[in-house]
């Protein structure tokens, strides 16, 4: 019986890497844009938070010394900043719960609370294979 938990688990896991597997080959490669019912964008949360253009204008201010003092405060700032939300997006890549994020995007803030049951639902699967995993049941 605890096998069906890690079935789950697993399901989830593929799912969530096989989205994001097509978000990029679609999306990133071959440009298409791949777009909610709303019209808004789907991209990862990486290219949100990096911020290259800030960060390229913030690099050639360090490089060419000019306002040293705010401009390394600033780097040091963004540099925590996109440190902080790739991990967060690392975390939910590895954890298998992006694909919780794709439906959030997909349906919109009214499925909200479909996507919570769902989320708890997971986290009950997660912490049951744990327990018999720790326990060598």
């Amino acid at each position: 019986m605890i096998d069906k938990s890690m079935y789950a688990i697993l399901f989830m896991y593929s799912v969530s890497f096989s989205v994001l597997a097509g978000q990029y080959m679609l999306g990133d490669i071959y440009g298409i844009t791949i777009r909610n019912w709303q019209g808004d964008e789907m991209k990862s949360n990486l290219l949100t938070f990096i911020q290259t253009n800030q960060l390229n204008t913030v690099t050639a201010n360090i490089a060419n010394a000019t306002d040293a003092q705010n401009s390394s405060l600033a780097a040091i700032e963004n540099a925590f900043q996109v440190g902080f939300n790739v991990g967060v997006e690392l975390v939910t890549i590895l954890t298998g719960t992006y694909i919780f994020n794709v439906v959030y995007f997909f349906l919109g803030p009214d499925s909200a609370i479909i996507i919570a049951g769902l989320v708890i639902l997971y986290a009950f699967l997660v912490g049951r294979t744990l327990i018999a995993l720790i326990r060598g049941v």
